[in-house]
């Protein structure tokens, strides 16, 4: 029996969330934390039997990070290295705190497929000032030397996901598995060559809509294939 898939729109401390620690304007500093407040629900949750029961993490975190954190940074290339200490803080944290898990790391899509299309609606033009204001606006001076920077940083911190879901250490055990989807930083709006579908998007035109979520599971159990 499946158990802990989300039951609707909540907030994180609503019961309907189920075993989604998700949290609107997560970051990659947010993932250690996430990692323990996950393994305190399933451990504490009747219908789960801790040491026998197999569980399915997906781990897709980084749009925030690109898109609002990184120009506020002090040292923006640093991002990936510290990405890559928080990701691998979490999963480690799980290896050792939940056994029988099976660790999926997503790659988000690439901002500039949500972000930088010329013929987007204008409400998400609007709210991607505000959403994305790394890559648009004024706010932080949203140069084309600027993009270029950001499309740098996103590469290695796409890259260090992989890395990190590949590494060694995860390997040879009976009981915990990581494996890494790259398929997600291939998702194009344009699915018939007829131009953008924003239905895949949800309201605030930067996350995935009902539709946008169906064939992004249809992705990840592809690439699981």
């Amino acid at each position: 029996q499946l158990v802990g898939y989300s039951l609707g729109d909540a907030f994180g401390i609503h019961s309907e969330t189920q075993f989604n620690v998700a949290e609107i304007g997560a970051v990659s500093f947010d993932l250690p934390y996430m990692a323990k407040h996950l393994v305190k629900r399933i451990r504490n949750d009747p219908r789960v039997n801790f040491k026998k029961d197999w569980k399915m993490v997906t781990i897709s975190i980084g749009g925030n990070d690109i898109c609002t954190f990184v120009c506020a940074m002090k040292d923006p290339e640093s991002l990936p290295r510290k990405h890559r200490r928080n990701l691998s803080k979490a999963i480690k944290y799980l290896k050792d705190n939940m056994p029988r898990t099976f660790v999926n790391v997503v790659s988000k899509p690439k901002v500039e497929t949500v972000v930088m299309p010329k013929d987007k609606p204008d409400e998400c033009r609007t709210l991607h000032f505000l959403e994305c204001s790394c890559w648009q606006g004024n706010t932080y001076k949203a140069t084309a030397d600027a993009i270029k920077r950001w499309k740098r940083i996103e590469r290695e911190f796409t890259a260090v996901e992989e890395e990190v879901a590949k590494s060694s250490i995860w390997r040879g055990h009976n009981d915990f598995a990581v494996v890494y989807q790259k398929w997600s930083t291939e998702i194009s709006l344009n699915l018939d060559g007829k131009g953008n579908d924003y239905s895949l998007l949800s309201f605030d035109c930067f996350h995935m809509s009902q539709k946008g979520n169906a064939l992004f599971d249809l992705g990840q159990h592809s690439g699981k294939d």
